[in-house]
């Protein structure tokens, strides 16, 4: 019984890359909206910068197993998001606006493309994670 346990769940972890992005996306999303001080802002606007960080780098590796149109999108979402941190995280309540309605955009994306096609994903860590 604890090894079918064990099992199931290592597929789980193993076999659902965009199901743990879209999980991710969601949490960090779910932080810009509790965010209710400024020590809560800046933890949640930091969880955002690590995760589109990390979408950039890893869109840009061959190892992503995108193409390269998708690869350019992204890096320039995550350029854009970057830019809408660097905002948040000095204060401006409409870059926070925007985290979280790309993220809710982007997040609606990848559940969608979880029931279409289960390869290639950009916000787990493949090649290295940058902090």
């Amino acid at each position: 019984m604890n090894a079918w346990k064990a099992y199931h769940n290592a597929v789980a972890q193993v076999s659902r890359p965009r199901d743990r992005d879209a999980e991710e996306l969601a949490q960090v999303t779910a932080a810009l909206l509790r965010a209710d001080c400024e020590a809560a802002r800046s933890d949640a606007v930091e969880q955002a910068r690590r995760l589109w960080t990390r979408c950039g780098v890893n869109a840009c590796h061959d190892e992503s197993g995108m193409p390269d149109s998708l690869k350019n999108t992204l890096v320039t979402l995550a350029s854009n998001m970057l830019r809408a941190c660097e905002k948040a995280a000095a204060g401006n309540p409409a870059a926070i606006e925007t985290l979280v309605e790309v993220n809710r955009q982007v997040l609606s994306g990848l559940q969608g493309a979880v029931r279409q096609r289960p390869s290639g994903h950009a916000f787990q860590p493949r090649v290295r994670q940058v902090a």
